[in-house]
């Protein structure tokens, strides 16, 4: 078996187990609780924003990173900063935003897990540069099988906040240990190093504007229902948004692989063969964007109904317009990608700044024009005029 292939399924089989996994932990609380679900939305939204001041714009840059201008010890040492910096704003927030003790409990734990993400992040993106995506599949399916088991024995034991304690300190445990062993053979060890962290900040900084751009937008739609609506709607709301994660990775599973081509002939200068790899991307990408929305449309009301239970039917409405918004999602998800591949960050900046402008006025106007739909449009306008805008603005 070559090694891309196994790359790509182990990429398939990590993301489906941490994702499907996640999402699972989603379906059993508001089957549970539609108040549990409000608040388990609300520690997830919240600790996404934040996590992307830890991620900081860096894994597509260090994959994409093919004349090695940096380190792993500068990589690491920038991670160290941001992940704390993270943590504490996070806290901060939590505070200011006069959330109830039972929700800043909830917030701050989601948050620590996000924080073990984004050092296992860094490891996944070292082993991907290496070729070796197909460690980062296995350790990403071990450690979504131990923290969901963790967290369903802590919630029917002890209850939300118990459950994101054990998932949390487990998936630390899990990253410090395994993982952090495992890359010690591509690094020589894990140093930190401060020296070239001005450069290197001054390179993934609009990286990381345009990713916190990114983390408005997505969070924009639960954000503004918990607003104009009451926790049950967002309960329900979340409930079917998390099956969108499917629809995530089934995207990260056509391109992911093959970032790290995309960056080699780029800095080669192959033209005629990075289009073609991109046409083969877009034709997958339409492809699997069709699949969903079909499959959506004939079968959602049959899945929800068995997934979270009948008093979600009346929810239904929801799916459709939420599958083509993560649809959209995805792909100006998989265009940023190939423009920091090819070092374009100027249209990166340009295209996220705008989606980010019309984002805000343009969900609140189709929320009060179309319900709780109207934040799904208004995603999904985002995200293609993002994605437009990108592929409009190119290097001279």
């Amino acid at each position: 078996m070559k090694q891309t292939t196994k790359n790509a399924l182990w990429n398939a089989v990590g993301n489906t187990a941490y994702n499907g996994l996640q999402w699972l932990i989603t379906v059993i609380v508001t089957r549970s609780s539609l108040y549990s679900s409000g608040l388990l939305a609300t520690a997830m939204s919240v600790s996404l924003t934040f996590r992307s001041i830890a991620y900081f714009g860096v894994h597509d840059f260090l994959v994409s990173d093919a004349r090695n201008k940096y380190t792993f010890s500068d990589y690491w040492g920038l991670r160290l900063i941001t992940g704390i910096t993270a943590f504490f704003l996070c806290l901060i927030f939590s505070f200011i935003s006069s959330y109830d003790a039972e929700s800043i409990y909830a917030v701050m734990l989601y948050m620590l897990f996000r924080l073990s993400e984004s050092f296992s992040d860094l490891f996944y993106s070292i082993m991907q540069k290496n070729d070796r995506l197909d460690m980062a599949g296995i350790f990403m399916t071990v450690k979504a099988v131990v923290t969901a088991i963790l967290f369903f024995f802590g919630f029917f034991s002890g209850g939300l906040t118990a459950a994101l304690l054990l998932m949390s300190v487990s998936a630390l445990v899990l990253t410090f240990t395994a993982e952090q062993q495992y890359i010690c053979k591509f690094t020589h060890g894990i140093t930190t190093s401060f020296l070239s962290i001005k450069p290197l900040i001054s390179e993934v900084l609009p990286i990381f504007i345009c990713q916190i751009e990114t983390a408005v937008i997505f969070n924009l739609p639960q954000y503004l229902i918990s607003v104009f609506f009451d926790k049950a709607v967002l309960g329900a709301y979340a409930s079917v948004f998390s099956l969108s994660l499917v629809i995530q990775a089934a995207f990260q599973y056509v391109y992911t692989p093959f970032v790290v081509r995309f960056a080699e002939l780029s800095a080669q200068k192959d033209t005629v063969q990075f289009r073609k790899l991109i046409l083969k991307m877009i034709r997958l990408l339409l492809f699997i964007t069709i699949i969903f929305c079909l499959f959506a449309a004939i079968f959602g009301e049959t899945i929800i109904t068995c997934l979270f239970g009948s008093k979600m039917l009346d929810y239904s409405y929801m799916i459709l317009p939420l599958v083509l918004s993560v649809c959209c999602y995805s792909a100006m998800s998989f265009v940023r990608v190939v423009k920091i591949s090819a070092r374009n960050i100027k249209a990166v900046v340009i295209g996220h700044s705008l989606g980010l402008f019309i984002s805000v006025p343009l969900t609140i106007a189709f929320i009060r024009v179309f319900g709780v739909n109207g934040a799904s449009y208004g995603f999904a306008a985002a995200a293609s005029i993002t994605a437009i805008a990108m592929c409009r603005v190119r290097e001279k």
